[in-house]
């Protein structure tokens, strides 16, 4: 069995875990991300990395994979989730917007293609204005219009080389929810609000230890649901997240099962955005965005000036999804009498869309 496929999820948990306990060090917030898109973002530059930044690249983010190894496995994850399957669709934007003067080597380029059906494009960063709507148009395209505006022209002064990442996931539950009403939320023990409320009593993926209860919501396609990581100890999830890693994550998401649940949790919608400079450098990565990163295998004399990730993610009584309501088939009931479980995820949770047992996206709703 290849190294992709034995050990893919846990690198990119591993990573989302990381940068979710960065993002939230100080104080927890709402936010979310992509662990696999931002991986496939560095993925791109590490073949263009040479000497020590390509192996810093490596060795930060799968230690001791050897370089076939790790583009063999961010190749795999690219080919395995970029598509659209039963009303689920994954949009990853991945490209690199170079300046003209910039000398890009051939090579370079036709890795980009063969293992990632990515592409780099020569953009007149002094032009800045031009230059932003060019970014912006890939990103709006790429992500269907959900997501625009995302680069500044005041963010292009002395830029040579610009890694954008963008992503955006929509899907249909199996089993669409009624229509949401308002109920009470409580970000902590001093501090609730009124919000839109799902709720439904069905059968739901579940699982539980000792600190977490996970339910999940499928989609209509099979390989992927959406998970609420719900603290058993109320307001609990900061201290939960001082202790989580990628083997408790594992645990509970590949061992749910079909339980009887009366569930009520949030609608809602994040657009979270990060400056992965500051970011990928509590990786080890700080000089990746210096003149000391060695970037020669892209072009002579390139640095690569910043890397910016956006998210956009909406959960409504359809699916996650930002487009006209349509009907879902009903895929799977219960014909149980016996009482159901009643969970209320009515107070700060941890959440994840995984699919094909990748975390796609991970966030906190608070």
């Amino acid at each position: 069995m290849s190294f992709s496929l034995v050990n893919s999820t846990f690198v990119d948990t591993q990573f989302g875990l990381k940068l979710l306990s960065d993002l939230t060090q100080n104080q927890i917030t709402p936010c979310v991300f992509s662990p696999v898109s931002i991986l496939l973002s560095l993925a791109l530059v590490h073949l263009g990395a040479k000497g020590h930044t390509r192996n810093d690249i490596r060795n930060s983010l799968v230690n001791g994979s050897t370089d076939d190894q790790f583009i063999e496995h961010f190749s795999f994850l690219n080919k395995l989730l970029n598509n659209s399957v039963n009303d689920v669709e994954t949009l990853i934007a991945n490209r690199l917007f170079v300046a003209p003067e910039q000398a890009i080597r051939k090579d370079f380029t036709d890795q980009l293609q063969e293992h990632y059906n990515a592409k780099t494009a020569s953009i007149d960063f002094k032009k800045s204005q031009e230059a932003a709507k060019i970014i912006n148009d890939f990103i709006s395209e790429s992500t269907k219009g959900k997501i625009s505006d995302m680069i500044k022209p005041d963010n292009l002064k002395d830029v040579d080389a610009m890694l954008v990442n963008a992503i955006f996931f929509q899907g249909d539950w199996r089993q669409r929810f009624s229509d949401p009403a308002e109920s009470n939320f409580s970000s902590s023990a001093a501090e609730n609000r009124l919000v839109p409320m799902l709720r439904e009593t069905r059968d739901y993926l579940y699982a539980k230890d000792e600190e977490w209860q996970v339910i999940g919501i499928p989609f209509k396609d099979k390989s992927a649901w959406f998970a609420i990581l719900l603290p058993i100890q109320r307001f609990g999830l900061t201290e939960n997240l001082k202790t989580f890693n990628a083997a408790k994550f594992h645990n509970l998401v590949n061992n749910v099962y079909h339980e009887y649940i009366h569930l009520t949790f949030p609608k809602f919608k994040l657009d979270y955005k990060i400056n992965l400079n500051e970011a990928l450098a509590k990786f080890g990565l700080t000089d990746l965005f210096t003149e000391r990163a060695d970037l020669s295998g892209i072009g002579p004399g390139l640095r690569l000036g910043s890397a910016t990730h956006q998210a956009l993610i909406e959960v409504d009584q359809v699916g996650t999804r930002a487009a006209a309501v349509t009907e879902a088939k009903i895929y799977f009931t219960s014909g149980s009498n016996a009482q159901p479980l009643n969970i209320r995820a009515d107070h700060p949770f941890l959440f994840s869309i995984i699919k094909d047992k990748s975390p796609l996206f991970m966030g906190i709703y608070i």
